[in-house]
Parts: structure tokens; sequence; C-alpha cells
């Protein structure tokens, strides 16, 4: 007759009062109730250690928790349980580092002006860092660098007509001797200034033709 047992993987087991190890059949005689011989052949089975591993992740200078033990980035963690055939089970816990993210963004703001920026106000030549929370839980910095623009210098453009006539600029009409400063924005949206300074002029002889400019 045969019986079989369960042991742990390096441990044992007991059978009538004799220890017994993974692996082994022992035989065991009896008397049976008629006086014959009995013999019980008992088998021991090696319930082999269970071991496991999860992975876990913590931002970068910081830890987290696992079975209420705290654990640190780039470090593996061993924690031994009983399975359900009251053997040992080892799970093996590694945690990977998430490293904080950074980046930069450059933006331009005019000469004498400034920009914003997720609501804070910037001023050329500077870089301001902006801190965030990633998807991960962790520290993303964000730092935007303002470029200056610097302001074009001013235009003047002479504009001819004829004495006594007059001209319309910016939807101002103008005589000769007028100015008028007009203000434009750049494709960098800075301003750009243009001067227009009206010139008046008259016909002019040579000592051969006349020149009607103005008729």
């Amino acid at each position: 007759m045969k019986f079989f047992l369960n042991a742990c993987e390096n441990s044992s087991t007991f059978f009538d009062g004799v220890e017994l190890f993974p692996n082994t059949s022992t035989p065991f005689n009896y008397t049976s109730a008629a006086g014959c011989d009995s013999v019980l052949t008992v088998t021991v089975n090696e319930v082999a250690a269970i071991t496991n591993e999860i992975f876990l992740n913590a931002c970068e200078n910081s830890s987290t928790f696992f079975d209420g033990v705290e654990l640190f980035p780039n470090t593996s963690t061993p924690f031994n349980y009983t399975s359900a055939a009251g053997c040992d089970s080892v799970l093996t816990v590694t945690v990977n580092e998430v490293a904080a993210i950074t980046d930069e963004i450059f933006i331009d703001a005019c000469e004498n002006s400034s920009t914003f920026f997720d609501g804070v106000e910037l001023f050329p030549n500077t870089s301001t860092p902006f801190n965030y929370t990633s998807a991960a839980g962790c520290d993303s910095v964000l730092t935007v660098t303002v470029n200056e623009v610097a302001a074009i210098p001013a235009t003047l453009i002479d504009t001819l007509i004829c004495e006594g006539s007059s001209i319309i600029i910016d939807n101002k009409p103008l005589v000769a001797g007028d100015s008028v400063t007009v203000t434009f924005s750049t494709l960098s949206n800075c301003d750009s200034t243009v001067i227009y300074h009206v010139v008046g002029i008259e016909n002019f002889e040579t000592s051969k033709d006349t020149f009607n400019l103005c008729q």
C-alpha cells in the first residue's frame, strides 16, 4: 500500500514518529488484523519554495512603501511569506527610479516689455523654472527662457507732394512740412515706427526745358 505526503523544500515531515525527507519513499511494516504482514510505503513529494518578483516605481530622491516597509529607488528587497502549503514563499520587490523630467522652452519678448507664461510675468534675458508634477507623480521642471527682441530703429520716409496739395497718411490729412509717426507691429509683435515727412515740390526750369511736375 502506498501513501503520499508533501514536504517543503529543505525541510522534512513526520509519519508515525519517523522524520521523512522530500523525494524519499519509506516502507512501514505493520501487522494486519488477520496477523499478516502489512507494508505501507510512504512517499514524500517536495514542494518547491515559491519565488516571485514585482516592480514598483519611485521618484528620484524619494521612496515608496510595500507591506508597511519603506523602499528606496534602485533596490531589491525580499519579503518572506508562508504559502497555503505551509512552505516558504519569497516575493522580491524591486524599485525602479523615475528620474525628474527637465525641459526648456524659449519665447520672445520685445525690448523694454514683458511676456507671460502660466500666469507669470517674465522679462527679457531671464530664465525661470516652473515646477509641475508628472503623470507618475514625480517632479517635472520646465525652464522658460525669454529672449529679447531688439527694437527696430525708426524709419524716416520723405513723401513728396506738390505745393498747395495734401496727402492722407494714417487717416490724417497732411500738407507740405507736416510729419506723422505711425507705429506698426512686426512678426514678433514688437513696435516698429515709421516717420513720414511731407515735402512740397514745385515746377522747375533748366536752360532748355521746363519740367512741369505739378499740374
